[in-house]
């Protein structure tokens, strides 16, 4: 992997974690106590179509450049049947610490969060609540259900693909490209099943695409890059992603807008590291870290704010929504420095407990 590739992927960590954001929070859908706002406007109105652009179409390359990211750096230096054979289960061994530890962590932490949002009078009902962590904990591990942290979905279908590995690794050993156009056109065409277990066609798609980069020494930055030509078609996918405007739809259109997307980024993100312009390394720190944790805030602040200031007009709702972000993307990094300040503070206290307390040792 060389330096260009290297601190593309660094810069690039932070920009998608805040695409996430985008397509998280979703004024429309406030309620409090069980009760939805109403908006004194209908869903075809143009706030609905201009926050649907923001949250449905425009920011869904962030996945895709994740999961492209995430297969390129495994299938590093396993391009001959005999690397792989003697790295591929240090990799996967590699992966438990990064992937399956924090999967497992992070849903557990949310699920003590539900137990902690139990109210006084309820309390009876933690033991049930209890059996319940357990039962959320090993439902997560299935395809068909969300993640107790939603967001890792992606890290579960994820780790699913790291274990079909040895498939990838001999399908491209045999067909090389033509299995990445084949996986292109059935994701395009919307033509595989969603099945249990089963990871979806998206990560299964783009890992083998950052599989095939890895495995042909390809840079996978510029290669998309070079895609950038077709701009055109790309204007022309948005407005008809919007046009369309189904809600909550995956269709030809948004497919094909994130696939012109993944050039368009890749190509700004190439002019930047041409002009040396640096994402602060406490925002590239952070990015895993506000991934898996902006679901807890992100709801019930959206919720908090609509009822607060109850809109009556559909600019409001806009500004709401992009303060939302903005306000989730602060709490998020706000929680990343105490935590960081509080665990380096234990560390220090516990690794020179005689200096600070000498008459306790």
């Amino acid at each position: 992997m060389d330096n260009i590739t290297s601190r593309t992927i660094e810069r690039l960590r932070f920009p998608m974690t805040v695409l996430v954001l985008f397509i998280h929070v979703l004024p429309f859908a406030a309620s409090q106590g069980g009760i939805e706002y109403t908006f004194p406007f209908n869903t075809d109105s143009w706030s609905h179509r201009f926050i649907y652009f923001f949250n449905w179409i425009f920011p869904r390359v962030a996945v895709p450049m994740f999961c492209i990211i995430s297969g390129y750096l495994f299938f590093q230096g396993l391009n001959t049947v005999d690397c792989f054979k003697e790295k591929y289960k240090l990799k996967l061994k590699s992966r438990v610490k990064t992937l399956l530890i924090p999967y497992l962590l992070w849903n557990i932490i949310f699920e003590i969060w539900r137990l902690f949002m139990i109210s006084s009078d309820k309390l009876e009902l933690l033991p049930k609540s209890f059996f319940l962590l357990c039962k959320e904990i090993f439902n997560s591990f299935w395809g068909m259900y969300a993640p107790s942290d939603a967001p890792l979905w992606y890290v579960r279908d994820l780790m699913a693909v790291m274990v079909l590995a040895p498939i990838i690794f001999f399908v491209i050993n045999k067909c090389g490209k033509y299995v990445v156009i084949v996986l292109t056109f059935i994701w395009l065409l919307g033509l595989w099943p969603r099945l249990p277990i089963v990871p979806g066609i998206d990560i299964i798609l783009f890992v083998t695409w950052g599989a095939y980069f890895a495995m042909k020494g390809i840079e996978p930055f510029r290669k998309m890059a070079s895609l950038t030509g077709y701009w055109p078609v790309y204007i022309i996918s948005l407005l008809w992603a919007v046009w369309e405007y189904d809600e909550l739809a995956y269709n030809f259109p948004i497919r094909l807008s994130i696939l012109l997307g993944l050039s368009l980024v890749s190509a700004l993100f190439l002019y930047i590291d041409k002009h040396e312009m640096n994402v602060p390394k406490i925002l590239t720190a952070s990015s895993f870290f506000t991934y898996c944790l902006h679901w807890i805030y992100v709801a019930p602040l959206t919720s908090c704010v609509v009822f607060m200031i109850q809109p009556e007009s559909e600019i409001t709702v806009v500004l709401i929504y992009f303060a939302c972000i903005f306000l989730t993307l602060i709490i998020s990094l706000l929680s990343f420095l105490i935590t960081s300040l509080f665990v380096t503070f234990s560390l220090t206290i516990i690794l020179h407990f005689n200096t600070f307390f000498p008459n306790l040792a």
